[in-house]
C-alpha cells in the first residue's frame, strides 16, 4: 500500500509540472522526413497535424502534448531539439516576441499560479498566430499570440531554424502582415465572387488603374499572403495603390491573398521582383 502511495505522489507531481515533464516513457524519434530544415518542410508538417489529438507525453505521430509537437516537428526535418519544454527553452537563440519569424517557438506560463516556469509551448506561424497541442479537447490548434490569455504569459522566445532557412515558404505557410506605409493612394475598385470547378471560393477585385496588366485566363499568381482570419486591409489597400489586380482565395481555414492571374510563368516573373520590391519580400510564384 506504502509503495502505490509513493508511484501515485510520483505521478501526480509528473503531471502538475506542465504539459512536458520528465518521465521515464521512451521516447520515439520522428522519421526523418526532409534532409535540410526549412521554412518550407516545417510548414507542411504543421499542415499536416493541424487538428491532430492532445495526449499527455506523445510525440506523434497520431497524437501529441505541446513539447512533443516541437520535437516532432523538427526532427521530421533533420534536427534533434531537446523533447520536453523547458529545456527546449534554454537552447537556440533568444529572440523578442516583435522579432518572431515563423518556426520560432514561443514558451509560456499557463498554471494558475504565475511564474517563470515554462509550462507550455508552441509555434510561431505568423501574422501573430501561432500553433500548438492545445488540451485533450482542442488537440493541434492555431492561436492568436496577441490573445489577453497567451500575451500575458508569455515567457521567452526561441529561434531554432538556421538562418539561410527562411526562404520563401509554399502556399501552406501563413506570412506575418507586410510592415506598410501608412498613407495610401487608393484605387477604385467593383469586387465579385466566384466558386471554381474545385469548390475555391475566389472574391476578385478589379483596380480602376491597371498599371500591370495580367491575364483573366492565366492560373499563375504571385503570393503576397497568407491569413487565417481576415487579410490585413493596408495590405490590400497597397496592392490596390500600385494597380495590381488580386484575388483573395479561400482553402480550408486560410484565405490567400494572390496577384493575378497571369497567362504565362514567365510574364508573372517578370512581375515577381517589383511586387517583392513595392508590396511583399517575401512575395513568391504560385500556379494553380
Amino acid at each position: 500500500m506504502k509503495s502505490f502511495s509513493l508511484l501515485l505522489l510520483s505521478f501526480t507531481l509528473l503531471f502538475l509540472s506542465g504539459c512536458t515533464p520528465e518521465y521515464d516513457y521512451t521516447i520515439h524519434k520522428p522519421k526523418i522526413k526532409y534532409k535540410k530544415p526549412s521554412r518550407d518542410a516545417l510548414a507542411r508538417t504543421l499542415k499536416e497535424k493541424l487538428g491532430t489529438a492532445y495526449v499527455w507525453a506523445e510525440e506523434g505521430p497520431k497524437a501529441f502534448d505541446c513539447s512533443g509537437l516541437t520535437y516532432y516537428s523538427y526532427g521530421r526535418m533533420n534536427m534533434t531539439i531537446p523533447r520536453v519544454a523547458r529545456e527546449q527553452a534554454k537552447v537556440g537563440t533568444e529572440v523578442t516576441k516583435d522579432a518572431l519569424v515563423y518556426g520560432d517557438l514561443v514558451f509560456f506560463n499557463t498554471s494558475k499560479h504565475r511564474s517563470s516556469k515554462i509550462t507550455h509551448v508552441g509555434i510561431y506561424v505568423g501574422d501573430g498566430k501561432f500553433q500548438h497541442a492545445s488540451s485533450s479537447k482542442e488537440g493541434v490548434i492555431i492561436s492568436d499570440l496577441n490573445s489577453s490569455y497567451y500575451r500575458s504569459r508569455i515567457i521567452t522566445c526561441r529561434r531554432y531554424l538556421p538562418s539561410d532557412s527562411q526562404t520563401p515558404a509554399t502556399s501552406l505557410t501563413p506570412f506575418p502582415s507586410a510592415t506598410l506605409p501608412q498613407s495610401y493612394k487608393l484605387a477604385k475598385a467593383t469586387t465579385g465572387t466566384t466558386v471554381t470547378p474545385l469548390g475555391i471560393k475566389e472574391q476578385a477585385i478589379q483596380t480602376s488603374v491597371p498599371q500591370y496588366a495580367s491575364s483573366s485566363r492565366g492560373k499563375h499568381y504571385i503570393q503576397v499572403g497568407s491569413f487565417t482570419q481576415t487579410p490585413n486591409q493596408g495590405l490590400l489597400q497597397h496592392i490596390q495603390s500600385n494597380g495590381y489586380p488580386y484575388k483573395i482565395i479561400q482553402i480550408a481555414s486560410l484565405k490567400k491573398v494572390l496577384i493575378g492571374p497571369y497567362l504565362s510563368k514567365s510574364k508573372a516573373l517578370r512581375n515577381l521582383d517589383d511586387i517583392k520590391e513595392t508590396i511583399l519580400p517575401d512575395a513568391f510564384l504560385l500556379s494553380i
